[in-house]
This record gives C-alpha cells, sequence and structure tokens, in this order.
C-alpha cells in the first residue's frame, strides 16, 4: 500500500518562502559587509596617522570623509535593496 505524500514542514514552507528574495540580494549584502569592512579597518587607521605625525587638519579632513563614506555606503546598499525586493514583490509569479 502507497503512502499518502507527507505535507511539508514548517520550515520548508518558510525556507521556500524566503529563498529566491534572500539569493537575491545575498550577492549586495556580501559587497556590503566587504565594503564596511574596509570602512572599519580605516577606522583604526586614524589614530596610527595622528601618531605618525600627520597633521591634525588632514587627519580631521579624512576622518569627515570616511564619515561621508558610511554614509554613502549604508545610502546605497539600502536604495538598491529596496528596489530590488520591490521589483520582487512585483513581480508576477511563474505559472
Amino acid at each position: 500500500m502507497a503512502k499518502p505524500p507527507t505535507q511539508p514542514k514548517f520550515r520548508e514552507k518558510l525556507w521556500k518562502s524566503i529563498e529566491e528574495p534572500l539569493i537575491i540580494i545575498l550577492g549586495d549584502i556580501l559587497l556590503f559587509l566587504v565594503a564596511l569592512g574596509g570602512l572599519i579597518v580605516g577606522m583604526y587607521a586614524f589614530p596610527f596617522l595622528a601618531a605618525k605625525g600627520m597633521k591634525p587638519e588632514r587627519v580631521e579632513l579624512l576622518e569627515t570623509v570616511h564619515f561621508w563614506s558610511y554614509f554613502a555606503i549604508l545610502l546605497i546598499f539600502g536604495i538598491d535593496m529596496a528596489f530590488k525586493m520591490a521589483a520582487h514583490s512585483f513581480k508576477r509569479p511563474k505559472p
């Protein structure tokens, strides 16, 4: 006697619903983490530059550029992720 087909479990249903959007943004997430890691490494360079005798005005200028780099990266990736999620939300389902 054949077994009746089993119903998918909650985890399987959940994974199936988030798998495609996750794959869409996974590359962006990894790129964001690499850029963020570079900015974090750069943040620790400022005290080193000041200790090596760089002019305080230059260090302050670099810190300002560094701050706005954080802001730009957050803004760019946030807008990109919002557009990708909106595009995925309005995509026609496959027949």
